[in-house]
């Protein structure tokens, strides 16, 4: 038999397969950052339109709408708008969301499930908005996620307005479109 005299690599070939490497890595990692960030913001439309769901089938709740469409002095609520704070701890939800709606929305929904995932690109809340019909019924009810440092909020289908939600953003007027940008 013949031996062989293999020693292994060269610490100089060591460091170069090493540089390539390091190279490679520095390249690549920008571009993987990027397509992280839009799996978050993907995940946080995701969110919305779950969240969405779940005020549709709380508004279902003849009670639940009861109490949302009607005012105080039992006249009919026209727009209702609403934030959603997302943190570690949950969802906080503020004084213009109706106890009911917030009650019917913690059931369906997990408040654990109901964070913003997006580092830099999303504020952490969620912009519910719900106009109401003539007869005092849910006609419309979209959910928004908002940039981080403008006024541009992103509808569940990924539709932007550069204002907060209005009545006519959701139901557009005769002859008009909802303004977009």
């Amino acid at each position: 038999m013949k031996k062989m005299n293999n020693k292994g690599f060269s610490l100089v070939e060591l460091i170069i397969v090493i540089a390539i490497m390091a190279i490679l890595a520095g390249a690549l990692a920008p571009a993987l950052l990027r397509y992280i960030e839009k799996t978050r913001v993907s995940n946080d439309k995701s969110t919305a339109a779950n969240l969405k769901t779940a005020v549709e089938t709380a508004l279902a709740n003849e009670e639940v709408m009861d109490a949302v469409s009607t005012k105080a002095d039992g006249t009919n609520v026209e727009f209702l708008s609403f934030e959603i704070e997302t943190t570690n701890a949950g969802a906080k939800y503020p004084d213009t969301c109706p106890d009911a709606l917030e009650n019917e929305i913690a059931q369906t929904l997990a408040s654990s499930k109901m964070k913003i995932k997006s580092k830099k690109d999303l504020e952490k809340k969620f912009v519910v908005a719900i106009a109401f019909g003539a007869a005092g019924e849910a006609d419309v009810v979209e959910v928004y996620l908002v940039e981080k440092g403008k006024t541009v909020h992103i509808d569940t289908q990924g539709v932007k307005i550069s204002q907060a939600p209005k009545r006519t953003d959701l139901i557009p007027t005769k002859g008009g479109a909802n303004p977009t940008t």
